[in-house]
């Protein structure tokens, strides 16, 4: 026996503190991985909105680009048989 230390018993940590512990972690993953899960899909719902934006923004610019110029075609060519 070592002097001058008491004989100790082993240290028993009690099941419901192992529970708890258990139970705490399986909760802050659980809840880590639905707002990882979440913040994803909000993540790629807002991409795939501004994607969808941006190209339907794009088509309405070329479409009235488009037509600007066939108007303004078509005035010239008018103007032009007018003149003759």
């Amino acid at each position: 026996m070592q002097s001058g230390s008491p004989w100790r018993p082993p240290y028993v940590v009690p099941r419901s503190l192992i529970s708890l512990t258990s139970l705490t972690s399986l909760t802050s993953l659980t809840s880590l991985t639905s707002l990882t899960s979440l913040t994803s899909l909000t993540s790629l719902t807002s991409l795939t909105s501004l994607t969808s934006l941006t190209s339907l923004t794009s088509l309405t610019s070329l479409t009235s680009l488009t037509s600007l110029t066939s108007l303004t075609s078509l005035t010239s060519l008018t103007q032009k048989g007018r003149v003759a």
